[in-house]
């Protein structure tokens, strides 16, 4: 998508300079004319008036790109929430696997084990019970969660740089920001 804030703080000045040239070319022309003088400062009046409203057709134009990134960065913010759903989902699911396991493995610590393993806290265990390190399939299992954490914080830092493009955007004193729609956490 288009977009450059330092083009559209650059258009929106200018735009401002070329009104107010135009404004003074219109003032001297009526001056000018009240003093029964020929004069010919309405014209520049004119190139500037156009000049100016080429100026904010594009003004327009890139305030409606923010807009459509800003609802781009709307509907990634819902995938990225759903992404996260999902790994946490699966992340539990391997979670209980092994809580099953070590349940098995050790009932005599059952009371310790039960509904207290989480996904963030399952390398703890490797500490506690040395002994799961020898069997393929804990450590495939581990491996797995291990990768949907890291999978969950990564989409937590896209949702972050995402949130903060969302609210720069709705706050940019360069684009006609009451046009962009804002951000409700």
């Amino acid at each position: 998508m288009f977009y450059n804030w330092r083009l559209n703080m650059f258009i929106f000045i200018l735009m401002q300079l070329i009104f107010l040239v135009g404004l003074g070319c219109y003032m001297r022309h009526k001056i000018l004319k009240n003093r029964n003088a020929r004069t010919d400062w309405n014209v520049g009046g004119n190139i500037c008036l156009v000049l100016g409203f080429i100026l904010f057709i594009t003004s327009i134009i890139t305030t409606m790109s923010s807009y459509s990134c800003q609802i781009n960065d709307f509907e990634n913010l819902k995938k990225l929430d759903k992404y996260k759903q999902i790994y946490l989902f699966k992340s539990e699911i391997l979670t209980k696997k092994f809580e099953n396991y070590l349940l098995k493995v050790y009932p005599q610590h059952e009371k310790d084990i039960f509904n207290k393993v989480k996904p963030q806290d399952i390398d703890i265990y490797f500490v506690r019970y040395p002994e799961l390190k020898a069997s393929e399939t804990i450590k495939l299992l581990v491996g797995e969660v291990r990768t949907l954490q890291n999978d969950y914080y990564a989409q937590s830092l896209l949702e972050a740089d995402i949130v903060r493009r969302v609210t720069y955007r709705s706050k940019n004193p360069w684009l006609y920001y009451f046009l962009i729609p804002k951000y409700n956490e």
